[in-house]
């Protein structure tokens, strides 16, 4: 009898931890379990679903780069649905790293020493039976030339650099061609010029001279440096000016400059330009910043001041405006139709996207949208990933952009239209009826183990008996359904509720009764047959 107790008591406990995991934890009804019904379900209705039948890869040769690679894909036909691609690599010098829903493969090499080879990687649709092998090559590429850009602290941009002694400058390249091998090597001569950093070199003495670069297959470009003697005589300056890097032309110091630019800085005295030593500082450097080469970055919108200090001790203070330009997105994706209209059909959830310009400043963004009818998720950056149509007709999307010192609001026109291929409904339908079922089953055998757990223990006296039996055996069916149902509600996804405690223990003590009715009637037929057989 004890060791019948003890099997049954650990069995109880097994299923009771095993019921509140599976419960709690596990979805009511998998993907795959639901994509299998839905399946099913379209065939029954004759829903018929658009076949993949093909692949194509931008089979371009693409170069060691960083090691990594963007591959572009299409899909054929466009409006193929549940593709669920999957690119394997079968070349061990390679990986997929990942595959967005926008067609993009991103692959990684792993081998960094081949100079040239063709990798080979399947593309995968088991929703649609598909396979396709596809072969890219891999290769390294060398530059086509290299040019230099020269920046002084004056921001005098040309071929023939004219610097003074004294005044840092520093030197950018750009590799030219479709590249993977970008080394440069400078040479420089260092009685005229001292490398202070990474391309920062400081003039030490009057006189001409040139820097040399090379890449690693040597091709060359060499730019000439004057080197002038500085002003001495500058005592004071009255008025400063901004140089726009970018077009290369003097901008007035009280405009209104657009957040994320950078200016160069000349001083003048009495309308003359006049080169000096000087330190800049900023009064704010969260709205306007000066970085190491005496440029300023417009960082935040506001008003704030900037100094200039020469050698001799003059300070001279101006006032810069910052601010952003705001501009509306476009939607990227899904596609407008032909009246610039964004057309959904109900229920078919789609990835969203907004495209800013490239000149737009300011990209954060609240919506305004009939709830009713658009379901939005947003991504971690509050950033739209997702919208679900909820019901078919007309509404908009109103977007408002605010830095805190201009706003610009625009509308985007929604129609939600008929979608004879929803099935939300029955996947509803089959995920509520699982999940019923799942509940259950399990509730059932809990009770049924409680019961025959609880029957190996004898109490004499028949009252007590049966209340402690009922209080302790109803208290572990309410314990197991409240538990199940509290933990769900910090579980994402799911939702705790007191009518699914309620149906859990209407299957516990449907099951009990049940059960203890069925016991009492074998005892009794087992006690009539035993006064049957004295009778005899």
């Amino acid at each position: 009898m004890e060791n019948k107790k003890l099997l049954l008591g650990v069995i109880l406990f097994g299923w009771t931890v095993l019921t509140i995991l599976i419960l709690t934890f596990a979805m009511p009804v998998s993907k795959k379990i639901q994509r299998k019904i839905i399946a099913a379900v379209r065939k029954k209705r004759n829903i018929e679903i658009v076949k993949l039948e093909d692949v194509n890869v931008n089979l371009r040769e693409m170069y060691l780069s960083n090691q990594r690679y963007v591959v572009k894909y299409d899909v054929y036909p466009s409006d193929a649905k549940e593709l669920d691609l999957e690119f394997v690599a079968l070349d061990k010098n390679i990986k997929v790293e990942k595959t967005d829903k926008n067609g993009m493969i991103y692959i990684e090499a792993l081998d960094k020493n081949t100079m040239l080879y063709t990798s080979t990687f399947t593309i995968v649709s088991k929703n649609h039976n598909f396979k396709k092998i596809v072969e890219v090559n891999f290769g390294r590429k060398y530059p086509d030339g290299i040019e230099f850009n020269f920046i002084n602290k004056f921001n005098e941009l040309s071929n023939q650099l004219t610097t003074n002694v004294n005044i840092p400058f520093f030197t950018t390249y750009n590799i030219l061609g479709e590249s993977s091998e970008n080394q440069v090597e400078i040479d420089y001569d260092d009685s005229y010029l001292k490398k202070i950093s990474n391309n920062e070199y400081l003039p030490i003495k009057e006189g001409k001279t040139a820097i040399v670069a090379t890449t690693i297959n040597g091709k060359t470009s060499a730019i000439d440096v004057d080197i002038l003697e500085n002003d001495s005589s500058v005592e004071y300056i009255n008025a400063i000016k901004l140089i726009d890097l970018g077009n290369r032309c003097e901008v007035n110091s009280e405009s209104e400059f657009v957040v994320g630019s950078t200016y160069g800085i000349e001083l003048y005295q009495d309308d003359k330009k006049v080169v000096t030593n000087y330190r800049i500082e900023s009064e704010n450097p969260q709205k306007v910043r000066v970085n190491r080469y005496d440029q300023i970055n417009f960082a935040s919108p506001g008003i704030t001041k900037i100094k200039v200090t020469l050698p001799n001790g003059f300070e001279y203070i101006q006032e810069l405006k910052t601010k952003n330009h705001l501009e509306l997105p476009r939607i990227a994706e899904p596609q407008l139709n032909e009246n610039n209209t964004l057309e959904l059909l109900n229920g078919n959830e789609v990835n969203f996207t907004f495209n800013f310009p490239e000149n737009s400043t300011y990209h954060k963004y609240s919506l305004d949208y009939d709830r009713s009818m658009l379901y939005i998720a947003f991504d971690k950056d509050g950033n739209v990933a997702r919208i679900t149509p909820l019901k078919v007709g007309n509404t908009k999307i109103t977007l408002k952009i605010n830095d805190g010192y201009e706003q610009l609001v625009g509308d985007y026109e929604v129609v939600v239209l008929d979608n004879p291929y929803d099935l939300r409904k029955e996947k509803n339908k089959i995920s509520v009826f699982v999940n019923k079922f799942g509940h259950m089953i399990f509730f059932i055998i809990e009770a049924t183990l409680s019961i025959f757990f609880l029957k190996c223990f004898k109490v004499n006296n028949f009252v007590l008996r049966y209340i402690l039996f009922i209080v302790i055996h109803l208290s572990i069916g309410l314990f197991l359904a409240s538990i199940t149902e509290y933990i769900q509600t910090f579980m994402p996804n799911r939702r705790g509720c007191i009518e699914d405690a309620t149906l859990d223990m209407i299957f516990y003590m449907a099951t009990s009764i049940i059960i203890l009715i069925t016991i009492e009637i074998i005892k009794f037929i087992k006690y009539k047959k035993g006064v049957a057989y004295e009778h005899n």
